[in-house]
């Protein structure tokens, strides 16, 4: 399993080389600078302190250079922002080999970049809701369009199971990632929500609820995203040409 980009971050810190020539604030020796260093030391920051903790002025600190210097690579927070989904995709396709048929693939592609957003919660909160058109981006994107049109299908009908695919694994991972973020005492009252006096003050008017409440507590596992996905995967199963009952 590939190492978690914050541990990255901390090791490729204590790892860069210093530019002897240059110093950095209060006179220290500054560290080369690249946009993947950048890049791995803002998602340690906001994993141990949260986003509001991310400026450019805490990166130049984190890395010993001014804050200046972080806009040799990126314009704005927005541009940084942008690269960190990415950064995480990258991460988690290293190594990553395509399955022995379309279904295999499209599944080990979800559930590799799940696993990876998952990794950095409070990173994958921000990710998400921004799109970012990098290389870890497009060769994902390839991988799967790819998986979906050597069944046979309609370019067009492959995109938009490629969209579906997309939304069902970052959508899952942002919200289990907003649970993660939760004290976990809220977490296990809400949980205790599907038990106790309230479904038995439920039970009269609402008794499916009642009858399906033991399972549906602690829904946000990878059992539940197992399921959604192998429900999207038969829906292509469906759409495939010859298929009987498309």
């Amino acid at each position: 399993m590939p190492k978690p980009v914050a541990d990255r971050g901390k090791a490729a810190k204590a790892a860069a080389p210093v530019n002897s020539d240059t110093h950095g604030p209060g006179g220290g020796r500054r560290h080369f600078l690249n946009r993947t260093l950048l890049v791995d030391t803002a998602i340690s920051v906001i994993e141990e302190d949260g986003p509001e903790a991310l400026t450019f002025r805490r990166l130049g600190a984190e890395l010993e250079v001014a804050p200046t210097a972080v806009y040799r690579h990126f314009p704005d927070k927005d541009a940084l922002l942008r690269a960190l989904g990415d950064r995480l995709l990258e991460v988690a396709l290293e190594g990553f080999v395509p399955g022995e048929d379309w279904r295999s693939t499209l599944h080990a592609a979800a559930v590799t970049a799940r696993r990876a957003y998952l990794s950095h919660p409070r990173v994958a909160t921000l990710a998400v809701a921004r799109a970012t058109t990098n290389e870890a981006t497009f060769r994902f994107a390839d991988i799967c369009l790819g998986a979906l049109r050597s069944t046979g299908l309609d370019t067009a009908v492959a995109a938009r199971f490629y969209l579906a695919l997309v939304d069902l694994t970052l959508g899952s991972a942002a919200l289990e990632a907003a649970f993660a973020g939760q004290d976990a005492a809220v977490l296990a009252e809400d949980d205790a929500a599907w038990s106790g006096k309230l479904l038995e003050i439920a039970a009269p008017e609402y008794p499916n609820l009642v009858a399906a409440a033991p399972h549906l507590r602690g829904a946000y596992r990878d059992d539940h995203f197992e399921a959604l996905l192998s429900l999207l995967l038969d829906a292509v199963s469906v759409h495939l040409p010859g298929s009987a009952e498309y």
